[in-house]
């Protein structure tokens, strides 16, 4: 489980997540946001490989969390990053 603390309230609508360049170990995740200190699901997928977009509607949170429920070895994730599209 890897969880991140932005240390204030954001917005953010996609995450993209990554495992390291020779592997394809994860099988099954599940991301979550934190709101008044309960974690409420945003996605949950199967495998990550080079790169996965996760993209949802819009969500306030200072905590994001990722588990990785199912794995065919050691997981090893190169890429975690929090974004949010412009506006238009």
């Amino acid at each position: 489980m890897i969880e991140l603390d932005f240390g204030r309230v954001i917005d953010s609508d996609h995450i993209v997540l990554a495992e390291y360049r020779y592997g394809q170990r994860i099988e099954r995740f599940e991301l979550e946001y934190m709101e008044n200190g309960n974690w409420h699901a945003i996605q949950s997928g199967t495998v990550i490989g080079r790169k996965r977009i996760c993209r949802f509607p819009a969500v306030r949170a200072q905590y994001i969390r990722l588990t990785i429920l199912e794995s065919r070895w050691c997981p090893r994730l190169s890429g975690f990053e929090v974004y949010r599209s412009p506006k238009d």
